[in-house]
């Protein structure tokens, strides 16, 4: 049973007209502003705190080894921008990357490529998105990445997984190769997660290893190539089965 509600901008949760009572059963699928509104339902999974990357890495304990910007240093914007040349001479580069540490998409990640026009772009930031001085950015290395997976995680499970990008190309296929569902299980079996459903992207490198890039909310993110039934099945049998559980 599904029921779609109409977009409308700006919208107050107050003013939310919905067809179920906040006990019910309810998995949302939103976007990230409407899914704030709806996080009291019991098949939300939108922690943002746990979601922020220093909370995750934590929780998850993996080695540095296996993550994408395992090389990163947290900072503030404001550090980062006033001391920015600080940070290229700590890497020895001229190839700087900055992504928010919030998974809340602040701003895309991007790379910084020498301090000619970087308090420009910095500065763009400030006007396009929401970063103030006070936020915290993971800033690493540049890497050269030529895939990037998505996996739907549900309970310590992989129901799915898609590519979505291939040499930076947006590039929607159900296809995952074995190295990157290995490392996606990982995740997925590490003794603590920071939810219980939830996604997880993965990078395979121009070298051929694997990396984790970041985790997402499951009830704010796009499932690409993945198979809707697949994931929709999996979900609502681990939602109603942990919902039941706890009204026993």
């Amino acid at each position: 049973e599904v029921t779609f509600i109409p977009y409308k901008p700006l919208v107050r949760k107050e003013d939310l007209v919905l067809p179920y009572d906040i006990n019910d059963c309810v998995i949302p699928y939103t976007s990230i502003n409407l899914g704030r509104h709806l996080r009291s339902y019991y098949g939300s999974y939108l922690d943002e705190e746990a979601l922020k990357f220093h909370n995750y890495y934590s929780t998850l304990k993996i080695p540095s080894e296996y993550w994408l910007n395992g090389d990163f240093i947290i900072t503030t914007f404001y550090d980062f921008e006033l001391n920015y040349k600080r940070f290229y001479a700590m890497f020895d580069t001229d190839e700087l990357f900055i992504r928010p540490n919030s998974g809340s998409k602040l701003f895309t990640g991007l790379p910084l490529h020498g301090a000619d026009d970087l308090l420009s772009q910095l500065n763009a930031l400030r006007q396009l998105s929401g970063v103030v001085d006070s936020s915290l950015i993971i800033v690493s290395k540049v890497k050269e990445i030529i895939d990037e997976f998505r996996f739907v995680i549900a309970g310590n499970n992989i129901l799915d997984g898609s590519q979505y990008k291939w040499y930076d190309m947006p590039t929607y296929r159900h296809f995952y190769t074995d190295d990157a569902y290995k490392l996606a299980k990982m995740v997925a079996n590490c003794e603590e997660t920071p939810v219980d459903v939830f996604t997880c992207d993965i990078a395979t490198m121009k070298d051929g290893s694997v990396k984790i890039i970041e985790l997402n909310s499951f009830n704010c993110a796009g499932w690409y190539a993945c198979d809707p039934i697949t994931i929709i099945k999996g979900v609502s049998e681990f939602v109603q089965r942990s919902y039941d559980e706890l009204n026993e």
